[in-house]
């Protein structure tokens, strides 16, 4: 295994309570393996991350990478959040070429590096322009340029293109698959979007009401590489819709609840 969580849960402390964030989760990735989690506003999905991460602690249980505890955070899990995150100050090819400098090498090979990803993501011919001058989605590509010329084992991705328009992000989706074809990493992908978790996904865990475990695990049945044209597939709309059922129950019975 990859990534393991082992009966873990954290719980956060608030003026007005402690809030549970997740709650005996336990969940088991395997290497090069894409993992979307999906549930409603509050399940702890961004929580999971933080934890995989080494950003925050758990209280109970544990998290194992590589089979090894998860105390701190390492260069070999990156982050991508879903607020930019780019330096601003850096033109595109500087934020690509800021971690091989930070790992001291030489100004060759950190060359060799931007020019392969900004070549993969389709950026070359804005490599000295600043974010100010990029579009959201081209501020999202250099994130993905920047991540994987990082070159981690794990990416710890948290709703990354949540803040984009419906045609950006679908092209999004299909720049990080193919990324994804030609180096594979262990990916943990939060969304809201089911369908996106369908189509980037080996497996898209669906978490219960807060506070959050694992409520099920859905493997998805279609092969790699994969197109944007599954989409529109009866089979890939009829998981969607059992996904967004199962989802609308827990709202549902939550709802139920408030009311007695």
């Amino acid at each position: 295994m990859n990534l393991t969580f082992v009966n873990t849960t954290k719980t956060f402390q608030r003026s007005d309570g402690s809030l549970v964030g997740v709650r005996d989760f336990n969940l088991s990735v395997e290497t090069n393996q894409f993992i979307s989690l999906v549930g409603t506003s509050g399940c702890g999905k961004t929580t999971v991350v933080n934890l995989a991460a080494g950003i925050i602690d758990a209280d109970q249980g544990k998290i194992l990478y590589r089979n090894k505890e998860v105390k701190k955070q390492s260069g070999d899990r990156t982050v991508v959040f879903q607020n930019d995150a780019i330096f601003p100050w850096m033109t595109v090819a500087q934020n690509v070429g800021y971690a091989p400098q930070l790992k001291k090498m030489s100004k060759v090979s950190r060359q060799e590096i931007i020019d392969k990803y900004l070549t993969l993501v389709g950026l070359t011919k804005v490599a000295d322009f600043y974010p100010k001058q990029l579009s959201g989605g081209m501020k999202k590509r250099v994130e993905l340029a920047r991540a994987y010329a990082n070159n981690p084992l794990m990416l710890l991705m948290d709703e990354p293109f949540g803040s984009l328009d419906v045609f950006t992000r679908v092209k999004m989706q299909i720049q990080l698959l193919n990324l994804w074809e030609l180096e594979q990493k262990t990916v943990l992908f939060v969304t809201h979007d089911i369908g996106e978790a369908i189509f980037l996904s080996d497996s898209v865990i669906v978490m219960s009401q807060p506070p959050g475990c694992v409520l099920q695990n859905i493997k998805i049945p279609f092969s790699r590489p994969r197109n944007h044209h599954i989409v529109r597939s009866d089979q890939f709309i009829s998981l969607k819709y059992d996904i967004e059922n199962l989802i609308s129950s827990l709202d549902a019975d939550d709802s139920q609840v408030n009311q007695t």
